[in-house]
């Protein structure tokens, strides 16, 4: 399952310490993709199976100016501080999760395990803001961080996208 997860959880940068990109808050700018892609493609020599990830915080309406070779894979549901400062919601609360109210979401992600839509985004973040108005300090839900809906695109290796 986590080799289906096409979310932001995880590690973001393979040899972080020698990558040449200006990151900010651990992302790159779109026009920075030249940089990147020279990168993916070195790194590919490495790590063949690593994916590229293109991530678009403010979902909507969808991005129709993608680099050659992405896809979109889905809505993701995370909190994003920096590349060391994330909490995927989907990952950790629904596909993981021990919350029998938020976990009934897990049957429901596509096939790299994130939201379809933003209305099912939409309908797993209000199950999630009605738990915690219920009881603020719910053991079963990061209280510490507020997930918002990012749209996630890819340049996948090894897999199909859609």
């Amino acid at each position: 399952m986590l080799r289906d997860y096409r979310g932001l959880d995880g590690h973001p940068w393979y040899e972080r310490e020698k990558q040449p990109l200006p990151l900010i808050e651990g992302l790159t700018a779109p026009e920075d993709f030249a940089l990147v892609d020279k990168y993916y493609q070195h790194l590919s020599l490495v790590e063949p199976h690593k994916d590229l990830l293109y991530v678009q915080k403010e979902p909507h309406p969808l991005s129709k100016a993608l680099p050659d070779g992405f896809g979109f894979l889905g809505f993701e549901l995370v909190s994003y501080e920096d590349e060391w400062g994330v909490f995927s919601s989907l990952y950790h609360e629904v596909i993981w999760g021990s919350e029998p109210s938020m976990s009934r979401f897990a049957e429901q992600p596509n096939t790299h395990l994130l939201c379809r839509s933003l209305a099912h985004a939409a309908e797993i973040q209000a199950k999630r803001n009605e738990l915690l108005a219920e009881n603020p300090r719910r053991p079963t839900l990061e209280t510490a961080c507020t997930p918002s809906v990012m749209a996630i695109y890819g340049k996948l290796r090894g897999s199909a996208l859609g």
